[in-house]
C-alpha cells in the first residue's frame, strides 16, 4: 500500500485541502458558541453578523500572529503562523480522514477524502441550510441544530 509521508502530507494539506478548514466548528476550541456570533443578542445571526465574526477572527489572527506588536506581519511572523497553523490542520486531516488509525493517510484514504469546494457557495449553503425556517437569519435552535449535525459529520 502506497503511503504518504508527513511532509507529503504537508504539502497536499497547505496545497490542496488548506480551503477546507472550516472558520465555525461548533463548540469547542475555537469554535464560536451562538452568542459570540449574535452581536446584537437579538437571538438571530443575520448574515452580516456572520461576516463581521469572521472579520474579528482574522484580525484576532492577525494580532496573535504579530507576535513583536509592530502592527505588521514580517515573513518570518507569517512563516511561524502558517507552520503552527498547518500543524493544527495536518493532525485535524488525519484524525479525520485516517480510516484504519494507523497514523498516516494511505493514498487511498486521501483520494476517499472531501473534495475541495468553493468557499463563497458554501457558506451560502451551509448557511441557508441551518436557516431552517428560510426566515434570512439563524435563532439560537436553528444554531444549535446545525453544530448538532456538523459535529455528527466530523466524528
Amino acid at each position: 500500500m502506497n503511503r504518504i509521508t508527513a511532509t507529503g502530507l504537508a504539502i497536499c494539506a497547505g496545497l490542496f485541502l488548506g480551503p477546507l478548514a472550516a472558520e465555525a466548528r461548533g463548540p469547542g476550541p475555537d469554535r464560536p458558541a451562538f452568542g459570540d456570533v449574535d452581536a446584537d443578542a437579538d437571538g438571530r445571526i443575520m448574515p452580516a453578523e456572520l461576516a463581521a465574526f469572521g472579520a474579528e477572527r482574522r484580525a484576532d489572527r492577525m494580532d496573535r500572529a504579530d507576535t513583536n506588536g509592530d502592527g505588521v506581519l514580517t515573513r518570518a511572523e507569517l512563516r511561524a503562523a502558517s507552520e503552527a497553523r498547518t500543524a493544527r490542520r495536518v493532525d485535524g486531516l488525519i484524525q479525520r480522514l485516517d480510516k484504519d488509525a494507523d497514523g498516516v493517510l494511505s493514498k487511498d484514504e486521501l483520494q476517499a477524502g472531501p473534495e475541495r469546494r468553493d468557499t463563497g457557495a458554501r457558506r451560502a449553503r451551509q448557511f441557508s441550510r441551518a436557516d431552517s425556517d428560510g426566515d434570512g437569519a439563524i435563532d439560537a435552535a436553528e444554531w444549535d441544530a446545525a453544530v448538532a449535525r456538523h459535529s455528527r459529520g466530523r466524528r
